[in-house]
């Protein structure tokens, strides 16, 4: 049974580790590397060059490789696009509500739902664990929820549909749609289906 138990961690670590890409919270490492970007001012401007984020949430901006760098926050820029392995990813900067300490993120969009535009967004950090010698990496996925066009958006956590948290947040982003609430209160939906439930709202529910 332990030379079954030591393979299984052997392969999964083999298995994490093969499957090893940019990650988000590599990009709020003090030694992040640059990433071809384009920012956007809330003058309406905006910056190409290369950035990458650090762990304040501000961009460090260049417009060339050997340019000084220049720092950007919440302050004078709205979101930042970043192309990270082929790829262009938007985040955008979100006042998180009842949050006294970190609250000022950079979050990514996950979708807009409803006639009334509901936006969920998440932040995904990657971390590592050492297990008996064995080491491997995790990934974390946060979600937010706010209205389309407002500053502000609402913690949901790791997305548990089942928590009481929950339960009180959705009586107030889908009051309209009692059909969902009860849905949501019966446990209709999977634990962590969150975005099954956005869909729902999305293809169900009129505001």
């Amino acid at each position: 049974m332990k030379k079954i138990t030591t393979l299984i961690l052997v392969f999964t670590c083999i298995i994490l580790n093969g499957q090893e890409k940019t990650s988000f919270s590599d990009l709020f490492s003090f030694s992040a590397s640059y990433y071809k970007a384009n920012l956007i001012l809330r003058s309406g401007d905006t910056l190409s060059g290369i950035a990458r984020i650090n762990t304040q949430e501000e961009i460090i901006f260049k417009k060339k490789e050997k340019d000084e760098k220049i720092v950007y926050n919440y302050k004078t820029v709205s979101k930042v696009i970043l192309e990270i392995d082929g790829d262009e990813i938007e985040y955008i900067y979100k006042i998180i509500i009842g949050r006294r300490i970190n609250g000022i993120m950079l979050l990514e969009p996950y979708g807009v739902f409803g006639k009334d535009k509901l936006n969920l967004f998440v932040d995904i950090s990657s971390g590592s664990y050492n297990m008996n010698g064995f080491q491997g990496n995790t990934t974390k996925t946060t979600y937010f929820i706010g209205e389309n066009n407002n500053t502000g958006v609402t913690h949901l956590g790791i997305g548990n549909t089942y928590s009481k948290k929950f339960k009180k947040i959705a009586k107030d982003y889908f009051k309209s749609c009692p059909d969902l609430l009860e849905k949501i209160n019966n446990k209709y939906f999977r634990r962590y289906g969150i975005r099954s439930i956005m869909e729902y709202y999305d293809q169900n529910c009129e505001r």
